[in-house]
């Protein structure tokens, strides 16, 4: 009896650390894929300020409390390769076990992808 409710509470304790975490890191993952959509497509003409209000809607879409100063957003120039970045790092609560609160760093950097038709894509 004993040993069933040792396991019963390690099985407890593992999906309790599982609920805990993997919203977090899912929401991370949409998130990224997010920002790579907007540094791979950025609109037509973007600023750094445009690019970072997009940012800041993507983030707040995402549950994140980030303003467009957090992010670091370099355009790419014009007539060269193009290709934009956008770094953001914040950090998260959690709490796998149970009484005990850690925070979790999340760094996103993205790069845009080129264009797979070269000067085609808009």
């Amino acid at each position: 009896m004993v040993k069933v409710t040792l396991k019963l509470a390690v099985v407890g304790l593992i999906a309790n650390a599982l609920y805990q975490t993997v919203p977090h890191y899912y929401t991370n993952w949409q998130f990224r894929d997010a920002m790579k959509e907007l540094a791979t497509y950025p609109g037509f003409r973007p600023t750094v300020p445009m690019v970072q209000q997009k940012c800041e809607k993507i983030a707040k879409a995402h549950g994140l409390a980030l303003t467009g100063d957090d992010f670091e957003v370099k355009l790419f120039p014009p007539g060269g390769p193009q290709l934009t970045t956008i770094d953001v790092s914040y950090e998260v609560m959690m709490k796998p076990i149970p009484g005990r609160q850690q925070t979790h760093l999340f760094a996103v950097h993205v790069e845009a992808d080129p264009g797979r038709f070269g000067t085609l894509t808009p």
